[in-house]
């Protein structure tokens, strides 16, 4: 049994849930540093993120994941003036 659930804790933990560290302020008071989640890897399978949703984006070395939020979808247009963000406007 103790076999079992070390097989079905590393597939799942491996391939399903990711624990993420998040690391900075960028993402405060929403997520705070330091804290620990649980990110769910099949949450896109069927749909794509929506504007708002947080996700996690492998770096381009591969070793680091990003946790943001998504500010944008495809159709949207994103301007910055005069140091402020304009979606869609």
């Amino acid at each position: 049994r103790a076999a079992v659930l070390a097989v079905v804790c590393l597939v799942l933990f491996r391939f399903v849930l990711r624990p993420v560290r998040a690391e900075g302020p960028s993402m405060e008071p929403t997520v705070r540093n330091g804290s620990l989640h649980l990110v769910y890897s099949l949450a896109y399978l069927g749909q794509a993120p929506r504007r708002g949703d947080l996700v996690t984006i492998r770096g381009v070395t591969g070793s680091l994941m990003y946790m943001k939020r998504v500010l944008a979808v495809p159709g949207d247009r994103v301007a910055f003036r005069r140091g402020a963000l304009y979606l869609n406007g």
